[in-house]
């Protein structure tokens, strides 16, 4: 029954991360990138660069937080590998192509991710 009941919380989680999270992402990634534009840096270079840290902040601090607060320890690796399971399923598919905005979008989270990844196996983080 435990096995269970961790195989639908690990499934809650990457529904929320590619639901929810998107929402998050899109709003925090808007606030970087209005400064970057107004800087004159190049709008695909500014969309990448805002996303990439909005997913920072997102993951490595805010659902950081949530987590520990929860259960007490840092986020497994796998966290972050689902978060990258839901980067790539709402990158659009063959018979749903993504915009070039919701490339630029996914590539900036994944750069994050992977930043993310590296500090949590600095700091110890098991992978489940």
């Amino acid at each position: 029954m435990e096995i269970f009941l961790s195989i639908i919380f690990w499934v809650a989680i990457l529904v929320a991360l590619t639901f929810i999270h998107l929402i998050l992402l899109g709003l925090v990634g808007m606030i970087f990138a209005l400064p970057l534009r107004f800087i004159g840096i190049e709008a695909e270079i500014g969309v990448i660069m805002a996303n990439c840290a909005a997913a920072i902040l997102l993951y490595g601090f805010f659902y950081n937080y949530l987590w520990l607060i929860s259960f007490g320890t840092y986020p497994p690796i796998l966290f972050y590998l689902l978060g990258l399971v839901a980067a790539w399923a709402s990158s659009g598919s063959k018979q749903v192509e993504a915009n070039e905005g919701n490339k630029l979008m996914t590539s900036g989270e994944v750069l994050g991710i992977f930043f993310c990844i590296g500090m949590a196996y600095y700091f110890g983080a098991s992978f489940v």
